[in-house]
């Protein structure tokens, strides 16, 4: 039995969470998922179609993602997305911006939730196939 969360978690960079496990106070552990390889999986689908990856949501503020080499930038967006459930990637290909959601917590297929984007640009057209191949990867 888990008497106090406070014990079992780690900190991170924006707060605290058990890692890999879930826990509620007074109640046994339950494994959750680590969702590290698939945002990073996704993240650089995105990068390999030049697609910047600028700024993330976290819930309380926008986060400006560090800049770097592909890899870094991988790294310090996954930091800030695997430290909520909900998060928002704000997201960037020749001048044009989309916002997409990231939802933990179901399957790592489902993680890319939604997006907003102007439809018929390159960088619809890049999500849209993005999202398959991340999908057909995950499921």
């Amino acid at each position: 039995m888990v008497d106090s969360v406070d014990t079992l978690t780690t900190g991170t960079r924006y707060g605290f969470r058990a890692d890999n496990r879930v826990f509620y106070k007074g109640s046994q552990s339950i494994d959750s998922m680590d969702y590290t390889k698939p945002v990073m999986s996704l993240l650089s689908k995105l990068q390999k179609e030049n697609v910047a990856i600028t700024h993330v949501f976290e819930g309380e503020e926008w986060e400006r993602v560090q800049p770097g080499s592909d890899l870094k930038v991988r790294k310090d967006a996954t930091e800030i997305i695997t430290s909520v459930d909900e998060s928002y990637v704000h997201v960037k290909h020749d001048g044009v911006t989309a916002r997409l959601m990231i939802v933990l917590g179901n399957d790592a297929s489902e993680i890319l939730a939604d997006w907003t984007v102007k439809m018929n640009t390159t960088l619809d057209q890049i999500l849209e196939k993005v999202s398959e191949e991340f999908y057909e990867q995950w499921a």
